[in-house]
């Protein structure tokens, strides 16, 4: 029989409490989202580790998670009946083994169960070609909301692609923005907004100064900590929201720019735009970096890659080869046949 203290030390539910609940939040003092993305990947594991044991949930214990249970959760549940990406699968493996990690940490006896879950592998992600827009297909998309001015909400949504352009701003961080964060000056000028981005880190983007004439009316009357976009219920505007927004006005101005269907238009396709239209211009590289708040410069190198631009100025400063007589036979040489015929 289990004495008191080693049935707690083994409950599957005392452990995530301490995890999710004070390590996440306190110790790694992690994002918002971060911990909403553990907390959710742990809600389905249990789910279904019970299912497959029949065992209650909460008498669910660390020897339950085994490597195999885990494998058939990742593989059965995350990627065929929830459709999840390799990314999505590879995601929510990260945020179980940190947690076989920690349990480790705190409790040696765990160190080989630790052991056989962080040996299971992620999986290799194909990856995609990244593109982004012509500078034709960006400026009809900003404009593309501006079409039907009777719709309620077409000057909040020419504002929102247009600030996603200018900064180059992941999605969470455009749901982000509070009135607060923008600064304008008294008269009409370039004036900047403060992005919160991914690990708590915070930057500010300078911003065209015909957002003065755009922003103030949406700033006047409303306190500092408001956010700044709404939805129809005065509410916080969702990643869904922006998705969607973005995807219905590519797909209007498609008609006139049908190579745009093949680009997959998203926000972070926007971001994409923003980050090689500036390389394009001239801007250096590290420049590029603190504006689009990469931690590496590894990460901002993508974009320079996939510039087309880039590389037809590369390849004009190469010219092509002088060659002479590409069609001629090597045994019409007669140097080298007589050559030849010596040795």
């Amino acid at each position: 029989m289990k004495t008191p203290q080693t049935t707690k030390i083994d409950n599957l539910g005392y452990w995530l409490k301490l995890f999710l609940g004070e390590f996440l939040t306190v110790t790694r003092n992690m994002s918002h989202n971060t911990q909403m993305s553990y907390r959710d990947t742990f809600r389905m594991l249990v789910r279904f580790v019970s299912g497959k044991t029949n065992i209650a949930i909460d008498k669910l214990n660390i020897s339950d998670i085994s490597k195999e249970m885990v494998l058939l959760f990742l593989d059965e549940f995350i990627e065929k009946t929830r459709n999840a990406s390799v990314s999505s699968r590879n995601q929510r493996l990260t945020a179980i083994k940190s947690f076989a990690k920690f349990i480790a940490w705190k409790c040696p006896d765990y160190i080989d169960w630790c052991h056989q879950i962080r040996q299971i592998p992620t999986k290799k992600i194909t990856q995609r070609q990244i593109t982004y827009m012509d500078r034709e297909e960006i400026e009809a998309l900003t404009e593309a909301p501006l079409s039907n001015r009777n719709h309620k909400y077409a000057e909040r949504d020419h504002v929102i692609i247009l600030l996603m352009y200018n900064t180059g701003a992941r999605v969470s961080e455009v749901i982000n923005i509070h009135v607060g964060d923008i600064v304008m000056p008294k008269k009409r000028g370039m004036g900047t907004v403060t992005l919160h981005g991914k690990g708590r880190h915070e930057r500010t983007c300078p911003l065209w100064p015909e957002f003065w004439d755009l922003l103030k009316p949406m700033m006047e009357g409303r306190k500092p900590d408001e956010f700044l976009f709404l939805n129809r219920f005065n509410s916080p505007m969702t990643r869904y929201c922006i998705y969607t927004l973005i995807k219905k006005y590519a797909d209007f101005i498609s008609r006139d720019y049908p190579n745009l269907r093949n680009k997959r238009p998203s926000p972070h396709t926007i971001r994409h735009t923003t980050a090689t239209h500036l390389l394009n211009s001239g801007t250096d590289i590290n420049t590029v970096r603190n504006w689009l708040g990469h931690a590496s410069i590894d990460t901002t190198n993508i974009y320079a890659e996939i510039s087309m631009d880039q590389k037809i100025k590369a390849l004009k400063k190469c010219e092509f080869p002088n060659v002479k007589n590409p069609n001629r036979k090597w045994g019409d040489d007669k140097k080298l046949m007589a050559f030849l015929d010596s040795l």
